[in-house]
Order: structure tokens, then C-alpha cells, then sequence
């Protein structure tokens, strides 16, 4: 059975390289090791866990921007 995740085709929905099936089991590793809950489990995993902030997500390195233009330039262009 291939089963895909919705919103990324990168890996099976059942895959051990799903960073969410990680994510989880990371928190149940701290909740069992620690003896707390699930939620402060949950917290401590995703405060230690780097987050990648709007800015450096949208960021568009120039190179691929210019590349972008030129292409655009080139299409107008033909026309």
C-alpha cells in the first residue's frame, strides 16, 4: 500500500522520515523519560526544536529572482 500525505509527496504517510512521525515520537520519548504529560512533553520538544521564521521562508535568493526577470524579459520579447 502507497499511502502519501497530503500535503507533501516527499515520503509515505507511514514513513519513519515524516518529520512529524519524528516530532512525535521525540515527545513521547520525553513524556515516558521525564514522567510528564503529553503537553509539557510537546513544549519542550518544540522550544528546543530551530524554527524558520516568515522572512527567511519567503526570501527568494536574487540569482533566482534575476533568472526570473530574464525569463520574463525574453518572453515579452518573442511577442
Amino acid at each position: 500500500m502507497n499511502i502519501r500525505n497530503v500535503s507533501t509527496v516527499k515520503h509515505a504517510a507511514d514513513s519513519r522520515e515524516c518529520p512529524r512521525m519524528k516530532e512525535e515520537v521525540a515527545i513521547q520519548r520525553v513524556r515516558t523519560l521525564e514522567k510528564i504529560s503529553y503537553l509539557e512533553a510537546k513544549r519542550k520538544v518544540i522550544s528546543s526544536s530551530p524554527r524558520v521564521s516568515y522572512a527567511q521562508v519567503t526570501a527568494t535568493p536574487s540569482a533566482t529572482v534575476n533568472k526570473l526577470v530574464e525569463e520574463l524579459f525574453l518572453c515579452f520579447q518573442k511577442r
